[in-house]
């Protein structure tokens, strides 16, 4: 089978900080004890965005959004996402700084699918799934923070694993 090596771009004008706020405020909105938001942590919001990106390329042959991502010890990383949110820890995110842009209905009905999906997920379990897969395990290399996950690498991959595609093409 040939793979298609062409380069892969992002065809939404979304920033992954955009991404990252709407599933910051899905997180925020499920409740557990006491009326006590469940939030989500940095580590598990940086495996959800990798694989929202990895579907979005799967089934649209096109990025979710431009920010690289790269191979890190705990797996896939976006680095800006990362200079944001590290500070927090362990900590959950429950609140954002800024509100989300997304404005396109079918790309907010796919994120939430990406949540269904993989929200439910502890950060570790997430870890542990990309590290069993060939985009984070063929790019890794200990001690190493700047090796990019390549696009391309991810839409070939995951193509054909995800299927809900006729579900955002009504």
């Amino acid at each position: 089978m040939k793979k298609n090596n062409s380069k892969v771009i992002a065809s939404e004008n979304i920033s992954v900080f955009d991404i990252a706020d709407f599933f910051i405020r899905i997180a925020s909105q499920k409740m557990i004890d006491d009326n006590l938001s469940e939030g989500i942590t940095h580590l598990k919001l940086q495996k959800i965005l990798y694989f929202a990106q990895a579907v979005y390329l799967s089934i649209y042959n096109k990025a979710l959004f431009n920010e690289e991502i790269q191979s890190w010890q705990y797996g896939p990383v976006i680095k800006e996402v990362y200079s944001k949110y590290s500070r927090k820890g362990n900590s959950t995110i429950t609140t954002s700084n800024f509100e989300y842009k997304i404005d396109d209905k079918k790309i907010a009905e796919f994120l939430k699918s990406v949540w269904e999906l993989f929200g439910k997920y502890s950060a570790y379990e997430l870890i542990n799934i990309t590290h069993n897969h060939a985009p984070w395990k063929e790019s890794y290399v200990k001690g190493c923070k700047d090796i990019i996950i390549e696009k391309k690498v991810l839409r070939d991959y995951y193509k054909g694993l995800f299927d809900f595609k006729s579900k955002f093409n009504g």
